[in-house]
């Protein structure tokens, strides 16, 4: 069970965190909405950004670190994915022993973080240019805006996912053959008794 709590000020200290940020592209518009009685937790903040209504989805699970997701349209009214772990792309891991309170500021700060490299045409993960086309919706540019050095690093890292995927696959069907030849033998073995 997580052990996280919110405190008493939290909501406040993340209001008066947001009236510091700059150039405010998110705009709140609800309270989180914590469910912490069991595996997973979850967090979830309605916010809006340039008219559109997105959720901050905070995730924990048993031995998992918390994962921030962007959803589509506002909570409880979740539409899809629109970006998945912001903790990860941006090297952030917060455990079941870290502070909720510390947990949500992050969340909403790497939010704003992410709106404002989409907004400027900068990599998702350093300050150099992005380099691709600009699509035209907002999954297309969290997707592919990344400079050259990140797009080979994550070019890479899909490769070697993809690999590590084939070599799971390749030992589920040797697996299932050898049971498929010890379930046939088992059978001629029957008939044969027969």
């Amino acid at each position: 069970m997580c052990q996280c709590s919110p405190t008493n000020d939290g909501h406040e200290r993340i209001k008066n965190y947001l009236k510091e940020v700059r150039n405010q592209m998110i705009e709140i518009t609800g309270e989180w909405h914590d469910e912490l009685l069991w595996c997973p937790s979850q967090c979830y903040l309605p916010i809006r950004v340039k008219e559109e209504d997105y959720t901050i989805y905070l995730r924990w699970r048993h031995s998992d670190p918390w994962t921030c997701d962007l959803l589509k349209g506002s909570y409880p009214d979740i539409k899809g994915v629109f970006f998945f772990d912001l903790f990860s792309l941006y090297n952030v891991h917060f455990t079941s022993e870290d502070n909720l309170d510390e947990i949500k500021e992050k969340a909403i700060e790497l939010t704003e973080l992410l709106f404002q490299k989409l907004e400027n045409g900068e990599c998702l993960k350093c300050d150099r240019s992005a380099e691709y086309s600009v699509p035209a919706d907002w999954v297309g540019r969290c997707r592919y805006q990344l400079c050259a050095e990140h797009t080979a690093e994550y070019l890479l890292s899909v490769a070697n996912r993809t690999i590590d995927r084939i070599r799971e696959l390749e030992m589920y069907m040797r697996t299932t053959k050898e049971f498929l030849e010890a379930f046939t033998k088992v059978i001629r073995y029957d008939r044969k008794s027969d």
